[in-house]
């Protein structure tokens, strides 16, 4: 959601995007399966763009 509005509805990894990510929150991440469970998820952040 971003202004009250839904952006994207669907399961975690059709809606836990990079570019989503980046879209809704200005967030440069990079999104991996989960090595146990398998849902995605943010290991880390890259350096915020600049």
């Amino acid at each position: 959601m971003r202004d009250g509005k839904v952006l994207a509805h669907g399961t975690p990894e059709e809606v836990l995007t990079e570019p989503m990510l980046d879209e809704v929150f200005g967030l440069a991440a990079k999104v991996i399966p989960d090595p146990v469970s398998g849902p995605p998820g943010d290991p880390d952040q890259r350096p915020p763009r600049t």
